[in-house]
């Protein structure tokens, strides 16, 4: 009978724990229990590093709402930034007809052209149709820049709270940019399967399965750093989408 040193479980016969599953050291004494808080400087094995990881997912998984809607800011702010508002066209366009009015207003009063004052009710069309599009822009632009402010508060607020509590699990397993439980999933996954033996190999194999690069991901977290830092969240971190790695939904 050999007792597991992870959860004190009586093992009979066998090589893992049948209570945690931990491998069963027979090497020692039979009654020899260690606890499992006591750690020296070895590296960790597969087991304590994925036991650590599922502390970690049982530790987030309640703010999983906040790190959807934290993604979903992300995406918000990703369309408003590119093409959130009406086209530059439409200034263009108002432009151009405003320009058109004012030919004809001229070509309206000049002595050639002074009989032809049907040319007026062309001029207050296209004067019409050019301010439409020119107040239409301007209202667009506004609009978006105050849909932007409200995503990037709302944002920063979510990252202040996922910061805080990545701060209280208390953990150097894992960087806090893949502290979102549906990352943390995928990479206790991998390690589990074997195709990995520590974190920082496990998270090379996730850019591989997920078709993406660091370095794609290193860019889009700084820009999002960047913006967080012109609207007063310098204090907050910055955390990859889970969609990112196509991750999206916890296992059952």
């Amino acid at each position: 009978m050999w007792i597991c040193k992870e959860c004190g479980f009586a093992n009979e016969g066998r090589t893992v724990c049948k209570k945690c599953g931990a491998p069963v050291d027979k090497s020692g004494a039979q009654d020899n229990h260690v606890p499992s808080d006591t750690h020296d400087s070895r590296e960790l094995t597969t087991y304590e590093i994925n036991k650590e990881l599922k502390r970690l997912i049982r530790h987030f998984n309640p703010l999983l709402p906040q790190f959807k809607e934290y993604n979903y800011c992300n995406q918000k702010l990703d369309f408003l930034s590119k093409k959130g508002y009406v086209p530059v066209a439409i200034l263009i366009l108002g432009i151009i007809l405003s320009a058109i009015s004012i030919f004809l207003i001229v070509m309206t009063f000049t002595v050639l052209f002074r009989f032809f004052n049907g040319l007026l009710i062309w001029w207050f069309m296209f004067l019409g149709l050019g301010i439409y599009c020119i107040t239409v822009y301007i209202h667009s632009l506004l609009k978006n820049r105050k849909e932007i402010r409200k995503y990037i508060t709302k944002e920063i607020g979510i990252a202040k709270q996922l910061t805080k509590s990545f701060d209280e699990a208390e953990t150097d397993i894992i960087d806090v940019m893949y502290s979102d439980p549906r990352i943390l999933e995928k990479i206790v996954n991998i390690i589990s399967e074997g195709r990995a033996n520590t974190v920082d190999k496990a998270v090379d194999a996730l850019y591989v399965e997920s078709g993406k690069t660091k370095e794609q991901s290193r860019r889009y977290l700084d820009l999002v750093a960047s913006r967080q830092a012109d609207y007063g969240g310098k204090d907050a971190a910055v955390f990859c989408s889970a969609d990112f790695f196509g991750a999206y939904h916890m296992k059952k």
